[in-house]
């Protein structure tokens, strides 16, 4: 083994990663999450976004000549007869290990955040 080689199983050597996001990175919204086990033995994450229907349709009243809209409330014809519209943003597919530690990964991550919010208590 050379100098500049380290045992496998070396203690307190560090690793330095440097992050970029990548050309085709964006910032996906999630509301939440629908999980399936697909056919491979991978788990689907469906990360979601909810939003209010928007209408396919609005008839507005117009004056003879079509020059103005008149005071008659329009006539509103949405696409959709659900409270929600629920958008699938974007699908991501986990091995058993990888739900392992993204589980592991955001619990860390509340216990700090919890422990964060918590107010401050004068000694």
């Amino acid at each position: 083994m050379s100098e500049t080689e380290t045992k496998p199983q070396a203690e307190g050597i560090p690793y330095k990663f440097e992050c970029h996001k990548g050309i085709s990175h964006r910032n996906i919204p999630a509301d939440g999450t629908w999980v399936a086990l697909n056919g491979h033995g991978r788990y689907v994450l469906n990360f979601y976004t909810d939003a209010p229907p928007l209408p396919k349709t609005i008839i507005l009243e117009t004056t003879k000549d079509g020059a103005k809209f008149t005071s008659k409330l329009p006539e509103i014809i949405y696409s959709a007869d659900g409270g929600a519209i629920r958008q699938y943003e974007v699908s991501v597919m986990l091995s058993f290990d990888s739900v392992k530690f993204l589980h592991a990964t955001l619990s860390d991550f509340i216990k700090a955040a919890e422990k964060a919010s918590q107010p401050k208590t004068a000694s």
